[in-house]
């Protein structure tokens, strides 16, 4: 593959402001720019994650703790409110 020449990079240049206007263009710079910057992060991430820390594992241990917690929480506080709900049902309607 070669490296396109000076004129090659200008009708390219030419054929994108015909396609998408002036007012396009500087967003579409923006979405490129955006996606080649969250691209390098995400292969950088990668590569570090080969060789995880011992303090990165030390973190997350009591986030999993809290999510535990969290979980138990809310399904105490979900079979509260069907045990509520289900004994309104049971009780008898009063006729008007």
């Amino acid at each position: 593959m070669h490296i396109p020449s000076l004129t090659g990079i200008l009708f390219l240049l030419l054929v994108g402001l015909v396609l998408f206007g002036p007012s396009k263009l500087p967003q579409l710079g923006r979405a490129v720019g955006s996606t080649l910057k969250e691209f390098k992060l995400a292969s950088q991430g990668l590569l570090s994650d080969d060789a995880p820390k011992a303090s990165t594992v030390e973190e997350k241990a009591p986030v999993k703790q809290s999510e535990q917690e969290l979980r138990v929480q809310i399904e105490k506080e979900i079979r509260a409110q069907m045990e509520a709900e289900s004994r309104a049902a049971a009780q008898p309607s009063k006729p008007i």
